[in-house]
Formats: structure tokens, C-alpha cells, sequence
């Protein structure tokens, strides 16, 4: 950046590292990034808590379940605040703009906790949430195990059942859930 030199970069690269060797004290960052390319590829999405502990001078982060996680719709107005590099002039300008964010909730038994987009201004933990596909709130699993479906010749499974499924519905990870227990396969 101009102005900068590279005792700059280093002080940068050097929070860089700390912030990965702390970000979770019982997951590696790679451990954690593998579980989340393994929750996009089986369910369409992946999500990624991201809290800032009291006092900490780095957030900590943690895969959530997806199986937990549920959304709202676009609903909630809210301005996100983001800094770029204008390459016109060559500084840095901190842009606003207002958008219509999700809600989004983790639930385990009868507790509820609230998250909000990361990037958003608010009080609760942030969500970075990732998935395949641009259809709804959640995602489209690229793959499904032996998945048993209805053809017209009878039964099938894997890419055959979701092949004939897709061509009715549009594939989600709830959706799918409900069609195996709504057919007393689980």
C-alpha cells in the first residue's frame, strides 16, 4: 500500500499467523476449513461461528452443524460497512451500504442461539455462512450417498434416485431430511 513499508507487512503478516495459531484452540484452521468443504459437498452448506471473546484481540472461530442451523428470511435491515482500495487514487475509502440480511439460529434441544451476517453491526456472535447453489436459504449437496428413490421401473439409489428427484423438486438439505423420515428410512 502507499505510505507503507515492510516492517508494516510484517507487523500484518505477523497477526496474520497469531490469529491463525488462536483462532480455535482444539481445531486447526485445516482441520476446521476440511470439515467445511465436507458440509458443502454432503448437505449445500457450511457454516463458520465467528465470536469475539471479552477482551480478546482476535475472534475465535468454530464450524457449526449444519443440521442445526436454520435461517430467516431476507427481512432484516441492516448496513454493512466494507474499506477498498480505490485504484483511481490509490487510498482507501470505508463504503456503507444497507442490505436485507438473514437471520440466522442454532438449535440444540430446547436452546435457541441468534447470529447475525458477519459483517453487520449488532450484538450477537457473527455467521459466515457458505453454500452451493443460488436457489433459497440453503444449499444444494453436489453428491448424495445411496440415497433410495421411486422410478417408474421401481426402486433406486444414489445418483439415479436424485436424478429422478430433482427433475420433481429442488434438493435442500431439510428438504432431504424430511423425505427420508417422511418415508421411515432413518
Amino acid at each position: 500500500m502507499p505510505g507503507e513499508d515492510d516492517s508494516t507487512a510484517k507487523e500484518e503478516w505477523d497477526r496474520a499467523e497469531r490469529f491463525l495459531e488462536t483462532c480455535n484452540l482444539e481445531d486447526s484452521p485445516d482441520e476446521i476449513v476440511g470439515q467445511l468443504i465436507e458440509d458443502l459437498e454432503s448437505t449445500g452448506m457450511g457454516n463458520l461461528e465467528v465470536a469475539w471473546p471479552a477482551g480478546s484481540e482476535f475472534p475465535t472461530i468454530f464450524r457449526m452443524d449444519p443440521k442445526y442451523v436454520r435461517c430467516t428470511r431476507e427481512s432484516n435491515l441492516t448496513t454493512i460497512k466494507r474499506k477498498r482500495r480505490i485504484s483511481s487514487t490509490k487510498k482507501i475509502e470505508e463504503f456503507s451500504q444497507e442490505i436485507y440480511a438473514r437471520r440466522y439460529a442454532m438449535k440444540r434441544g430446547t436452546s435457541v442461539v441468534w447470529f447475525r451476517l458477519f459483517g453487520t453491526e449488532g450484538t450477537n456472535n457473527q455467521i459466515i455462512p457458505l453454500r452451493i447453489g443460488n436457489d433459497g436459504a440453503y444449499g444444494e449437496p453436489r453428491w448424495f450417498g445411496n440415497a433410495p428413490g421411486r422410478s417408474r421401473s421401481g426402486w433406486c439409489t444414489g445418483a439415479t434416485a436424485v436424478a429422478h428427484h430433482r427433475a420433481r423438486i429442488s434438493f435442500s438439505a431439510p428438504v432431504l431430511l424430511r423425505l427420508v423420515r417422511s418415508q421411515g428410512l432413518n
